[in-house]
Parts: C-alpha cells; sequence; structure tokens
C-alpha cells in the first residue's frame, strides 16, 4: 500500500506539472542514467517534445520508454483504435492521462487469451492478449485523470477520440499463481 501511495503522489505530481503546458522541449537538458539510487525527473516539457515526434507510424500503438530501472518503466504512450485487450501477470500500471478521451474497460474475462508467440512478441513474457474483454466495467478517462491496473486485470481501450496520449509508469512484480483468462 506504501507504494502505491508513492506512486499516486509521484503521478500526480507529475499531472500538475503536465497542465503547466510548458512549450515542448524547453527543459530538454541531459539527465544521467537512470539509477536505481537517484530520482529521475520527467519534464513536462519533454513530455511535450515526445508526444509531438508520435506519428501515424505505428497506427495502433506507440510509445517511448523514458527510463528503465530495475522494476521500473516509465514511458508516454499514444494509441489509437483498434486496441486489443491486454493482461500484465506480473506487472501493474498506473496512466496518467494527458491529452484525449477514452472508455478504458477494465476486469471481466479475455475473450480469445493467447500469450504472443515468440516470433511476433514485443513484450515481455507474461502478457497475455486477445480479441475482447466479457463481463468488464467501462470507464471514461480524459485529461488529469489516473487510472491505476493492478497486475492480473484485464484492460482494454475500446473507444477513443480521437486518441489517447498517457504517461504510464510500471512495476514488475514478483509472478504470482496464474490465473484462468
Amino acid at each position: 500500500m506504501r507504494i502505491v501511495s508513492r506512486v499516486f503522489i509521484a503521478a500526480l505530481s507529475l499531472s500538475v506539472s503536465i497542465s503547466a503546458q510548458q512549450q515542448p522541449g524547453s527543459e530538454a537538458a541531459a539527465r544521467p542514467p537512470a539509477n536505481e539510487n537517484m530520482a529521475t525527473r520527467l519534464a513536462a516539457g519533454d513530455i511535450g517534445a515526445w508526444l509531438a515526434k508520435m506519428t501515424g507510424d505505428r497506427p495502433t500503438q506507440e510509445h517511448t520508454i523514458v527510463e528503465r530501472v530495475g522494476a521500473y518503466r516509465l514511458s508516454i504512450e499514444h494509441r489509437t483504435l483498434p486496441q486489443r485487450p491486454a493482461v500484465h501477470e506480473q506487472e501493474a500500471e498506473l496512466w496518467a492521462v494527458v491529452e484525449g478521451t477514452a472508455i478504458v474497460t477494465t476486469g471481466g474475462t479475455i475473450v480469445g487469451a493467447a500469450a504472443p508467440s515468440a516470433g511476433t512478441a514485443t513484450q515481455a513474457p507474461g502478457n497475455v492478449f486477445g480479441k475482447t474483454i466479457a463481463g468488464g466495467t467501462p470507464m471514461s478517462v480524459g485529461p488529469g485523470d489516473f487510472l491505476l491496473i493492478p497486475e492480473g486485470v484485464p484492460h482494454q481501450i475500446t473507444d477513443a477520440s480521437p486518441t489517447l496520449k498517457f504517461v504510464v509508469f510500471e512495476v514488475t512484480r514478483p509472478k504470482t499463481v496464474r490465473k484462468a483468462y
């Protein structure tokens, strides 16, 4: 619970700095390499610059990994529809919505669940994808909203207007008992 509280406070601080809407690249000074013994700052101007670079090259998803330190990953994501549902068996996510509105369906059961094949997998082991979610709960999200998705919880962007741009903080945890999807 203490980790979730710290993550929420950090993400809230990040959202406040994003809303300041600095000019992209105004603080693009080089950061020292990621290190488990130092803090990492993600400036609002850097977020704007990364989002401005994201184009239609990848029509359904584009992400930029900002930092990867041990079990933590911080990235900026741009999503358009269609999106396939996913569940991460070992990874919790905290989304901080920067731009766009969407309906994100969480919970329920993934229909047609399958792990990515070795030849096409760009995701870490333990990620499961499918065709749709049955019995999930739809939630509306927009700029300034946060969405905490614990590991093992199916999630899917089921509607977006027109895209969803967000910062995601991921925490990998030790594998637990495998669930049936």
